[in-house]
């Protein structure tokens, strides 16, 4: 099975000077994270949530320092899955 990393955008709100979006994310076939493409110049803010079951010992991170004019990079356990929401410049 070859490593996948999947994120969506699944919602956007937009104001005169932010831009809120946010999604989901899927690590598989080993995968240990990859990049969001937020569709904006600068992003200032993302949060990740992990989707679980159960209490999860490990969690996602953001691999980039904020704000950053980048997609930015998570980096997650293992073929684990969540959500995101982030905060950007139009």
């Amino acid at each position: 099975m070859t490593a996948t990393f999947t994120p969506a955008i699944t919602g956007i709100s937009r104001s005169s000077t932010k831009r809120l979006k946010w999604g989901t994310y899927l690590c598989a076939g080993g995968s240990t994270g990859g990049d969001i493409d937020v569709g904006a110049r600068q992003v200032e803010f993302i949060m990740l949530a992990i989707k679980a079951s159960s209490v999860v010992a490990t969690g996602s991170s953001v691999d980039e320092t904020l704000p950053a004019a980048v997609k930015p990079t998570i980096v997650t356990p293992s073929n684990q899955g969540g959500y995101w929401l982030a905060l950007s410049k139009p």
